[in-house]
């Protein structure tokens, strides 16, 4: 019991790690703009490991995002980032495109709102200008984030070690 354990705390280490790498190395970045797919490690974490080591794996990746970026710490962007952890993990009990793509959009359209309105914290009316395309790069990443994590976990599955 303790071995299966260990294996899910190393794989939820893994995988938050490579939600910092996503979110930090291999994204595009302005000031008011990002363009990442940090969440995908985050649900897969979800999805096998539940909704509580979800929501850390979640929670750790902001935090050492944030930390190395340089940014401010926020607890709504944050909880944006636990959101990605959690829901999946109490939502979907068997992976299925009719399972997933709800819950990828409804995250998606939850977070994309408190990081909206964070940014309006932060910018105040001035974040309404980027407001449309934020808004259409989160429904172009739709399709691309089922495809990954139903892929990954396809293959996850096929080749279980977790």
């Amino acid at each position: 019991m303790g071995n299966t354990r260990l294996q899910s705390l190393t794989l939820a280490g893994l995988l938050a790690a490579m939600a910092f790498v996503l979110k930090l190395y291999l994204s595009f970045t302005t000031f008011d703009l990002r363009i990442t797919f940090y969440e995908i490690p985050i649900v897969m974490g979800s999805i096998l490991l539940g909704p509580v080591l979800g929501g850390i794996i979640g929670l750790a990746s902001d935090f050492a995002y944030i930390t190395l970026a340089g940014f401010p710490f926020s607890f709504i962007l944050a909880f944006s980032a636990v959101l990605w952890g959690i829901i999946p993990g109490l939502v979907i009990k068997q992976l299925s495109l009719k399972t997933l793509i709800p819950v990828v959009i409804g995250v998606s359209i939850l977070t994309f709102g408190l990081n909206s309105y964070q940014l309006y914290l932060w910018a105040g009316s001035g974040m309404w200008a980027l407001f449309p395309l934020r808004l259409l790069i989160v429904i172009l990443k739709w399709p691309i984030q089922v495809f990954i994590i139903t892929t990954l976990h396809q293959r996850l599955m096929l080749n279980p070690r977790h």
